[in-house]
């Protein structure tokens, strides 16, 4: 093909308001061979020597590694005014820092110098959850029964309640999807964020693939952990309508009778935690905790702690 490369013809740099780069450069292409007929704008795209859609500006007048060949491009038949001149051409193109609002998910495009080296985001809020009060808000609580010392049930009971939440967005190289799903749904086994144990929950994780620069992959993920002030452990009174005999061996099921009133009558009973009846008019429940999600490292996602 009877086309060259000649250099830069023109070159235009603009700065953002978002300190993103912008350069605009014209790039000269000449015929040399005799042949009469004219060349085509897609013959013209390939010329050896001009940047493509993806590479860095590094061009004898001007060298930005971090701003990359955007893929649009102009290119037009140039008009030199003498009519004996050789055939010339003149391809413009595009090279761009972009900001993160201009992401695209393909080569040629980036979002900021390096994503990797971007600062991750940290932001948060309540999720608004309802529940059932059994004690109110006195100090100390104080339990809502009737006068027979039974609790009140139902949807008058019911209070609202602003679950905290915390999310992480950050962009890693790679990702561990067997190690992501390992500590899903579970809490943290240490004290993290100056939050005890057992309060923090890993609650979901999202994550797309993007390219940029020169078809460089890396992965925006976003984290989500549920936060429990008091802790994840579920907590239950100690009841039910079975109740350990008199002298009976607490971890044998067959030394367990139902509870009656006089009339034979099947009932719920307050259990003391060794599966006796309490009994008496200053009685008070009593609790039983229950670990269900299990205790992990969550430190092993890469998260900061201290994390503001």
């Amino acid at each position: 093909m009877g086309l060259v490369y000649s250099g830069v013809l023109n070159l235009e740099r603009t700065d953002g308001e978002d300190r993103s780069r912008n350069y605009a450069v014209d790039f000269l292409v000449e015929r040399t061979d005799d042949d009469e007929t004219l060349y085509r704008p897609s013959s013209v795209a390939t010329v050896v020597g001009i940047p493509q859609t993806g590479d860095a500006l590094n061009l004898p007048d001007e060298v930005d590694l971090n701003a990359f060949c955007q893929p649009q491009q102009r290119i037009r038949r140039r008009n030199t005014g003498d009519p004996g001149a050789q055939e010339q051409w003149v391809v413009s193109r595009t090279f761009s820092t972009p900001t993160k609002r201009n992401t695209q998910r393909r080569c040629g495009t980036t979002t900021f110098d390096n994503p990797l080296t971007e600062p991750r985001s940290v932001k948060g809020g309540f999720t608004k959850t309802s529940e059932e009060a059994q004690y109110t808000s006195d100090d100390p609580p104080k339990p809502i029964t009737n006068s027979a010392h039974e609790f009140f049930k139902g949807e008058l009971l019911t209070r609202r309640k602003g679950q905290p939440y915390i999310e992480l967005e950050a962009n890693y190289a790679s990702i561990n999807l067997t190690l992501v799903a390992g500590l899903l749904e579970s809490t943290n086994v240490a004290a993290m964020w100056g939050l005890a144990e057992n309060t923090i929950a890993f609650t979901d994780f999202s994550w797309e693939e993007l390219l940029y620069g020169s078809c460089f992959k890396y992965f925006p993920v976003a984290m989500r952990f549920d936060i429990s002030l008091s802790t994840w452990a579920t907590v239950l009174t100690d009841e039910g309508t079975m109740k350990l005999i008199p002298g009976g061996d607490k971890t044998n099921p067959d030394h367990f009778v139902k509870a009656t009133d006089k009339a034979g009558n099947e009932r719920k009973i307050w259990l003391d935690g060794n599966g006796s009846e309490i009994v008496g008019t200053d009685a008070e429940p009593v609790k039983l905790t229950f670990q269900i999600p299990p205790k992990k490292n969550l430190l092993l996602l890469g998260i900061p702690d201290p994390l503001f």
